[in-house]
């Protein structure tokens, strides 16, 4: 790795590896998290560092669509920065508020309004800026932050 490369690719590489989705693992560095968007660079990394990995089990993974009182302790603990707020909204101005780790695919976020709304995946379109966004993507492709809103298409078939 690159010391200017972000940690965004070991992010990916984990996943990939240990067959684990971005959503329910967090990396540590003395006892802080990384932030994908650092660089071994910009947090001063050493050959003596030593990563920790927390890996969330599927039980434990936050339900995405309620506000639950683990997740505020577990965000007033340590602030993840790779988790963000975002709110779909349909076309009856009806919204989901959702947490989501920003290096999930966008697919996520349409699985997420698909099981709250009992539809097909398939017949789900996300926008934003009025863009449409690419279900294998990155959503931190998209430059969203926190509290964003993206629209929801729901397609007839």
């Amino acid at each position: 790795m690159l010391r200017t490369q972000t940690f965004s690719a070991i992010y990916d590489q984990i996943a990939k590896r240990f067959d684990v989705p971005i959503s329910r693992f967090t990396l540590y560095l003395n006892d802080d998290i990384v932030d994908a968007k650092s660089t071994p660079q910009s947090i001063n990394l050493s050959v003596a560092d030593i990563f920790d990995m927390y890996v969330r089990s599927e039980d434990q993974r936050l339900n995405d669509s309620m506000t639950d009182e683990i997740g505020m302790a577990i965000q007033s603990n340590n602030v993840d920065p790779n988790m963000i707020e975002l709110h779909l909204r349909d076309s009856n101005k009806k919204r989901l508020t959702c947490h989501v780790n920003r290096y999930e695919n966008v697919r996520h976020l349409a699985e997420i309004f698909a099981k709250d709304r009992r539809i097909p995946i398939d017949q789900i379109l996300l926008k934003f800026d009025s863009d449409t966004m690419d279900f294998m993507k990155k959503i931190d492709t998209y430059d969203l932050e926190n509290d964003d809103q993206i629209d929801v298409i729901i397609v007839a078939k």
